[in-house]
């Protein structure tokens, strides 16, 4: 929570492992890499509100660990 700082673990069926998470900016979800059930390397989005899960980059080939994900930035608009 981004007003508290309150945190909780988070039960994302079909994600097994997260690696890095992001908060969106408004509160409503978070973007993260994480190993999906598959141990497949990925880059997600997670909405807190609707509890949708989407692989925001689905065709791409990932390393097999997110230590080869040196950094990104994401924008908003």
């Amino acid at each position: 929570y981004l007003d508290s700082k309150k945190t909780e673990n988070l039960d994302i069926p079909g994600i097994y492992e997260v690696h890095s998470f992001y908060p969106r900016n408004n509160g409503t979800g978070m973007f993260f890499t994480a190993l999906d059930d598959e141990r497949n390397l990925g880059f997600y989005y997670y909405d807190f509100n609707t509890k949708t899960l989407d692989n925001l980059y689905d065709d791409l080939n990932f390393p097999k660990s997110h230590r080869g994900i040196v950094d990104f930035v994401y924008t908003i608009q």
